[in-house]
């Protein structure tokens, strides 16, 4: 299975299989309804916290990665994504992507439950995006514990599939 890389470019940029970016700040969310017939997710690191799951060799995953676990004022937070069925057939899934910054209740930032209906992912994908910029640290970014999180999941059990829990810290 070969992976896939896509290239990104936006402040939080969650590029979705067919392109299409979710757009949000940090210190600004935006409501969003994305085409869940396009997905993205986030590829393993620094801050992860793995969440308990059933992964197996076949079950799909969402991963993260964060360039670094800590950033100070004039540091990009970087990150990329990464969503897999390694199974040699197609499988439906509920897709739960998270943001939460010091302070505020967590958002979401996808989650195809307002699309109402689950994401097929097709045979043997690995979908990674490149490393790009969330945010940019300045004078005016809350500082503390940010997270940003995914989670996979069986949309007619509720068994979770997948899960990634990521956080890191502004200074």
């Amino acid at each position: 299975m070969n992976a896939v890389r896509t290239p990104l470019s936006y402040r939080i940029a969650l590029p979705l299989l067919m392109g299409l970016p979710l757009l949000c700040t940090p210190s600004t969310p935006r409501a969003y309804t994305p085409d869940f017939a396009r997905y993205a997710v986030l590829e393993s690191g620094p801050g992860d916290r793995l969440g308990a799951s059933l992964l197996t060799a076949t079950q799909p995953r969402c991963e993260l990665d964060l360039a670094a676990s800590s950033f100070a004022a004039g540091d990009q937070v970087l990150a990329s994504w990464r969503i897999s069925n390694p199974a040699p057939t197609r499988v439906n899934v509920e897709i739960k992507i998270w943001f939460k910054v010091p302070g505020q209740a967590p958002y979401s930032i996808a989650s195809n439950l307002e699309a109402g209906r689950p994401v097929t992912l097709p045979a043997s994908l690995d979908e990674i995006t490149e490393m790009t910029e969330l945010f940019k640290v300045d004078d005016t970014t809350t500082r503390g514990i940010y997270e940003i999180n995914c989670r996979l999941i069986d949309p007619v059990t509720g068994t979770m599939f997948s899960e990634d829990l990521n956080d890191f810290q502004v200074r």
